[in-house]
């Protein structure tokens, strides 16, 4: 099994790092043949940073069909990335946990190192998942998981069930590591030309920034 990433062997310039990196696209992008497998290797070492270098905003985003695409598409998801509410819980779930769990026979305290305990884990196992699956089912899989655990930890809320708020904010934390939590990251610094590539971590900071702001 391959544990670098497609660009990392494409940058090698062999024709063993090609062959790898051919095999990593097959398995994280699920190409059906080797003309699908051809196209995406062609488009990831044209955005190889000594490529790319010198890509203005205007042919990233605007006139350049071989980056706009993808330009867009990363800025769009590093939005959704921090709309899943990640920093809110990490941030304040000491507080959050006070104000829910006044009658509950565990601290705010412990809930909150629980879910720094879950994170961590949730961390790691990350490694191996993007390894054996495609970087769309991992997303899909991830915001369905992270939309039906806020869903829960609403209703949960409301009818004040406080070992299942905690049990469900752990099970966001594990989908959001297991999938856009790292996602996110690879796939932006795989498909973007170095200027989309900064406007997306921008973006991401940005949003962190509205958000501290307003919560």
């Amino acid at each position: 099994m391959n544990t670098e990433s497609p660009k990392f062997y494409l940058m090698e310039e062999t024709e063993e790092g090609d062959e790898n990196a051919r095999k990593v696209i097959k398995t994280i992008y699920g190409t059906e043949n080797d003309e699908e497998t051809e196209i995406i290797t062609r488009y990831l070492r044209s955005t190889i940073s000594k490529m790319t270098s010198k890509v203005p905003y205007s042919e990233a985003f605007c006139y350049g069909e071989k980056y706009r695409k993808a330009s867009w598409l990363n800025v769009i998801h590093i939005v959704f990335h921090e709309l899943t509410g990640i920093n809110v819980i990490m941030l304040y779930s000491n507080t959050i946990l006070a104000n829910i769990t006044k009658s509950a026979p565990f601290s705010a305290r412990t809930g909150t190192i629980a879910i720094g305990a879950v994170n961590w884990i949730s961390a790691m196992a990350s490694i191996w998942i993007i390894k054996w699956f495609g970087r769309r089912p991992i997303l899909i899989v991830g915001y369905f998981f992270i939309g039906v655990s806020h869903i829960a930890i609403g209703f949960l809320t409301i009818y004040k069930v406080n070992y299942g708020i905690l049990a469900f904010m752990c099970c966001f934390i594990i989908g959001y590591q297991l999938s856009t939590g790292q996602i996110a990251w690879m796939y932006a610094a795989e498909t973007c030309c170095d200027i989309s590539l900064g406007v997306s971590l921008y973006t991401l900071w940005f949003t962190v920034f509205i958000l501290l702001l307003v919560t």
